[in-house]
């Protein structure tokens, strides 16, 4: 937990702004992209570059990803709230540069893991939100309108009601994504406390072995991620374990209890007070709010999911939410770029695609 006075209290991720649209046009929206693991900011650049014509976009990329900005020595873990936290600078950091009041958001991977969680916290702040690959696993709807009011601190178990998205992704998908997470964490212990020219040789090549055994897509999809395998390091492989730490940790209610309060949200921490920076901890779960716009894209050709079909039956039935499989892998948004550009660009224009329809068909509009 970040304490006040904390040098990382006002950290903030790396981000790339791009944008065309002509200076004197007031009012452009913003758009929030944020890739997972292993990418850096190259990872969304063409789907930028198909957005910059009509929107500013901010590129982010967690902590330690732009690797040409690591310096050596600096700190190379960060928990699930620190990274949150420096999430929350970030973008409201640029919503206040430019003086708007809301943001659209784009993520993928592990980027999906904290922006799930920055829209359920400011649902006011989120126009739309457009995830993919990563699909939520709890779904949040709202109890208690007056209780948000009070001053006392921000129990959100009285808020709101939390349900699992039923349907499971079978034990074979389950073992296969706690044996690649677990050998990440393994990667990431071996680089820290033995070596890390040793843990990025075995961690490139396990990576290299994952492509060509089609573990989590087809191999004939060419895209593996904005990076290559010979540009993976092991220490970017920290928010597997600050996750699975939260699960095997001592204090189980970590797993589900939601008691994070930063100085972001108009709530008090458990002393009744507002924090200087956050206190509380994030759930493992990953929430869906029931007061956004949600888009979820995934690739129909992997061998290994992260989502239900009951998350994707609950986005069908959703007023301005929809799910679509596009045929590719974990990056189908480098195997279909102009697709993907097609259906995000007509989401954020109101335009909502059935989950099962194609883009060609008539989408009906909000």
């Amino acid at each position: 937990m970040v304490k006040a006075g904390s040098k990382k209290k006002n950290e903030v991720f790396n981000i790339v702004e791009v944008c065309d649209v002509p200076k004197d046009q007031s009012d452009v929206p913003l758009l929030f992209m944020l890739p997972g693991v292993p990418d850096d900011h190259s990872a969304f650049c063409k789907l930028a570059d198909e957005m910059k014509d009509t929107h500013r976009v901010v590129i982010a990329c967690l902590p330690l990803y732009d690797q040409n900005a690591v310096k050596k020595g600096q700190e190379v873990y960060y928990s699930v709230e620190e990274v949150l936290f420096m999430l929350e600078n970030t973008v409201f950091g640029v919503m206040e540069k430019y003086s708007v009041s809301k943001v659209s958001m784009v993520v993928h991977d592990m980027g999906c893991v904290f922006g799930y969680h920055f829209a359920f916290l400011h649902p006011s702040k989120v126009d739309s939100f457009i995830s993919f690959d990563i699909g939520a696993t709890v779904k949040c709807t709202k109890k208690d309108l007056e209780a948000e009011r009070t001053k006392s601190a921000f129990d959100k178990s009285a808020l709101y009601q939390f349900k699992s998205f039923k349907g499971g992704k079978g034990r074979l998908n389950m073992a296969k994504m706690m044996f690649y997470q677990w050998s990440f964490c393994l990667f990431y212990l071996l680089g820290t406390k033995v070596s890390y020219d040793i843990s990025n040789l075995l961690l490139q090549n396990f990576v290299r072995v994952l492509n060509w055994t089609s573990f989590i897509q087809k191999r004939e999809h060419k895209h593996t991620s904005g990076r290559s395998a010979s540009d993976i390091r092991c220490f970017i492989l920290y928010p597997y374990l600050a996750v699975w730490s939260k699960v095997f940790g001592k204090d189980k209610s970590l797993m589900r209890n939601y008691t994070y309060v930063s100085k972001h949200m108009d709530a008090a921490g458990s002393d009744g007070k507002r924090p200087e920076t956050y206190s509380g901890n994030l759930p493992v779960f990953l929430p869906l709010s029931d007061e956004v716009k949600c888009l979820f894209m995934y690739g129909s050709e992997k061998t290994l999911t992260f989502h239900t079909e009951s998350f994707l039956q609950e986005l069908k039935s959703r007023p301005g939410c929809a799910s679509m499989g596009v045929e590719g892998g974990h990056w189908f948004y480098w195997d279909k770029p102009d697709l993907v550009a097609k259906v995000v660009r007509d989401f954020l224009s109101g335009i909502v695609y059935n989950y099962a329809d194609s883009p060609r068909l008539k989408p009906s509009r909000l």
